[in-house]
C-alpha cells in the first residue's frame, strides 16, 4: 500500500525492484508513522472484506452486488455498498491506544464516461464534439476504483490495449489494471483520458470506463424511491460482512480483530453534512476566503466564505 508518498509491503516480502529501500519499525509515537499505519490498518480490511463479498472497490466504497443499470437515467448506474473509514485514537503521550473503524451504508449512482462516449456517437456527434465538451463542460470526474475527484485535461484518441503505463513502464493500461486492480479492461476502449487529481499535483491516464460523473440531479423521483429502498437493505447486509471481516482482520502474523467490540452508532450528522456538502460543490466553479493552517504535516484550508461563480 501506499500512504501518498512511499510504497509500504511488509519485510517478509522481498520481492521487489526497488533500487532504494528502507527497512524500519514503525513507530505510533511519530505523525508520519501513524499515517502509514492507518493505511495497514485500511488496507489489511479491503483485503478481508473482499474476501468475503468476492466484490471489489469501486468509487471508494465497498461493493455488495453488482452495479445496477438505472432505466431512464440516460446510462447510468447504481453502486450499492459500504464505505469505511479508520481512525487512530491517541493516548496523553501521543501513542496510539486503538484503531476505530467506521462504516456506513452507501448508494451512489455513476455514469461512465465510456457509456456516455458511446450514447454521443450513437446520436451522432463527432470526436472533436465529444473532446471538447469533455475538457470544457463535462471535465470534472471520479475515478475508479478509489473514489477520488479530478478533471480531465486531455483526451486521447487511443486505445487502451495500446497505451503505455508511463515511460519506464512498458505494460499497457489493460496489462496495468488487471495486475493492480484485478479490473478488466477491454482493449479497444477509446479514448483515453489524461486526470489531474484534486489531491495530487500528478496527472495520470485513465480508460473511460473507470472514469465516470458525479451528481444525480437527473433522477427522476420514482427511480429515487427505487435507490432509498435498496439502500435500506444495506445496513444489515453490511454488519453481517462486518463482523467476518474485522474478526478476522490480520496484517502478517498480527491479529488485530480478535478483541474486537462491534457497536452501533447513531447518524454522525456532522460527518453525514460534510459529504452532501462536498458533493455538491464539486464540478461547480467557487471562490473561497479562509485560513491555511498546518495540521501534522499537511497544509488543510478552512474557508469562512464561499461564493459560487
Amino acid at each position: 500500500m501506499t500512504d501518498g508518498r512511499n510504497l509500504v509491503f511488509l519485510p517478509t516480502n522481498e520481492e521487489h525492484n526497488f533500487t532504494e529501500f528502507l527497512k524500519r519499525e514503525l513507530r505510533d509515537a511519530d505523525a508520519g508513522d501513524r499515517k502509514i499505519i492507518k493505511r495497514l490498518i485500511e488496507k489489511a480490511l479491503e483485503i478481508s472484506i473482499k474476501r468475503i463479498t468476492g466484490k471489489k472497490l469501486m468509487h471508494g466504497i465497498f461493493l455488495l452486488e453488482d452495479p445496477i443499470l438505472l432505466y431512464r437515467c440516460e446510462r447510468a448506474n447504481l453502486y450499492l455498498g459500504f464505505s469505511v473509514r479508520a481512525n487512530l485514537t491517541e493516548k496523553e503521550d501521543g501513542r496510539v491506544e486503538e484503531a476505530v473503524i467506521e462504516l456506513a451504508p452507501q448508494a451512489y449512482v455513476r455514469e461512465s464516461i465510456l457509456d456516455y462516449v458511446n450514447l454521443r456517437r450513437e446520436r451522432g456527434a463527432s470526436a472533436n464534439a465529444i473532446s471538447r465538451n469533455l475538457t470544457t463542460y463535462r471535465n470534472r470526474v471520479i475515478v475508479a476504483p478509489s473514489g477520488n475527484y479530478g478533471s480531465i485535461i486531455e483526451v486521447i484518441m487511443r486505445k487502451a490495449g495500446s497505451q503505455k503505463v508511463s515511460d519506464t513502464d512498458n505494460r499497457n493500461l489493460v496489462e496495468f489494471w488487471k495486475q493492480i486492480y484485478d479490473i478488466d479492461i477491454s482493449p479497444d476502449e477509446i479514448p483515453l483520458l489524461k486526470i489531474k487529481m484534486v489531491n495530487s499535483e500528478n496527472t495520470f491516464t485513465y480508460p473511460p470506463s473507470m472514469c465516470f460523473f458525479a451528481g444525480d440531479d437527473f433522477i427522476p423521483a420514482g427511480v429515487q424511491k427505487f435507490i432509498e429502498n435498496k439502500k435500506s437493505t444495506l445496513k444489515v447486509r453490511m454488519d453481517e460482512v462486518a463482523n467476518k471481516a474485522i474478526k478476522n482482520l490480520r496484517i502478517g502474523d498480527l491479529s488485530l480483530g480478535s478483541e474486537a467490540a462491534i457497536t452501533e452508532q447513531a447518524n454522525d450528522l456532522q460527518a453525514q453534512l460534510l459529504q452532501e456538502t462536498r458533493q455538491k460543490l464539486f464540478s461547480r466553479n467557487v471562490s473561497t476566503r479562509g485560513s491555511i493552517m498546518s495540521v501534522y504535516d499537511e497544509l488543510w484550508f478552512f474557508p469562512t466564505q464561499i461564493q459560487f461563480s
